[in-house]
Parts: structure tokens; C-alpha cells; sequence
């Protein structure tokens, strides 16, 4: 066989897609030392194949990062508790508890007007931090976030559209984003929480 029945074959771009046997792969690669034509024509089929796949690639959506992220923080959390535990699967309270143990939470040496907030470990996707509320806090809404509030000491009212509802030890407070709400404490002490604010998948 010539050079150029050779190259017409099919041969190196079965090659080229992985597809040829033992046999052939020592063929090509023989013919290939030989004969510069056969070396240039499995240059050209490599690229032409990367532009095929590459012009062919699937973009996963934003919501699939935010989902796999999503998922590798709460495998975290299982086994590492200073990860607050994702909120919104409803966790029980011992696994809340867990954390503060985890961070070492304490009440706040320094003196605050109303509102000491401290950061815990977090992610882009996942914000965590604890908060000691007196009064409570200003309107306010979030526009790409979910919020999540763990009360685990005193309690509060959370306002959401003109709805006010009560909220003691042991609740979560679940605030959907866009959705304007303020808090007003109602415990004779400051309230403790856990707040975690989690990524809307786009």
C-alpha cells in the first residue's frame, strides 16, 4: 500500500479516535516515522477532531456547580463540625449544637450596642456566621441568597411581608431571597443564633 492509499484508508483517524488495534497503532506509528505526509496527516486529524469537540462541548449550567459544591460542602460538614450543617435539609439540632461546640462559641467578651456578629468557616457558596442580637436588626433583603437562622438561645419575631411570626430555641428561620424582613428580639436576654446564607443556583 502507498503513502496516499495509506492516508485515504481511514486508518489515522481511527487512530486518532482511539479506536485501532495493536496491530494498527504499530502500523500507523511505523508509517508515520517514515513518511513525514503520514506524520503531518495525524497532526490534522488531531485538530480537527479538538475543533469537533470542542465546538460540541457541553456548558453545564451555573445551578450544576452550585449543586456539586453544594454537595461536597455538606460531605464536609458530616465529618468536619465546624461546617454548619446545610440548613435547609432540615438537620436536627444536635448537629447545630455540634458546630458551636466545634467553634468554640462563646458569649462575646467585648460589650456590643446590639449586634456582635462573628464569621465561621464558610465557602463562596456557603456563608456561615454566629450572631448575639439585644434589639434586632434593620429591613433588609437578599437577592441571590437563601437565609437560614438557627435560634439557640431567646427569641424573636421575624417580620416578611407585612407577616410577623414568633420564633424560639430550637427553630429555623427560613428566608426566601428578595423577600424584604426585619427581626425584633423579644427575649429578656439577647438572642443566639447561627445564620447561614446559601447560594441560588443560576
Amino acid at each position: 500500500m502507498n503513502v496516499k492509499d495509506f492516508i485515504a484508508s481511514g486508518i489515522i483517524e481511527t487512530f486518532c479516535l482511539g479506536f485501532s488495534s495493536a496491530e494498527e497503532n504499530e502500523l500507523v506509528e511505523r508509517m508515520a516515522a517514515i513518511h513525514p505526509e503520514v506524520q503531518q496527516e495525524i497532526i490534522e486529524v488531531r485538530n480537527s477532531l479538538d475543533k469537533i469537540l470542542k465546538s460540541s462541548e457541553i456548558k453545564p449550567a451555573g445551578s450544576v456547580k452550585t449543586a456539586v459544591m453544594n454537595s461536597i460542602y455538606s460531605q464536609q460538614a458530616a465529618v468536619d463540625s465546624v461546617f454548619v450543617p446545610l440548613m435547609n435539609t432540615l438537620p436536627n439540632f444536635e448537629s447545630i449544637q455540634a458546630s458551636v461546640i466545634a467553634n468554640k462559641l462563646q458569649w462575646p467578651a467585648e460589650d456590643f450596642e446590639n449586634l456582635y456578629v462573628q464569621e465561621l468557616p464558610s465557602t463562596r457558596e456557603i456563608i456561615n456566621f454566629a450572631v448575639w442580637i439585644k434589639k434586632g436588626h434593620e429591613e433588609e433583603m437578599h437577592t441571590d441568597r437563601n437565609e437560614y437562622i438557627a435560634v439557640l438561645e431567646g427569641s424573636c419575631e421575624m417580620v416578611m411581608e407585612n407577616k410577623r411570626t414568633a420564633y424560639t430555641k430550637g427553630d429555623i428561620i427560613s428566608i426566601p431571597i428578595n423577600v424584604p424582613h426585619y427581626a425584633i428580639i423579644t427575649s429578656a436576654k439577647p438572642m443566639f443564633a447561627l445564620v447561614q446564607r446559601q447560594l441560588i443556583a443560576n
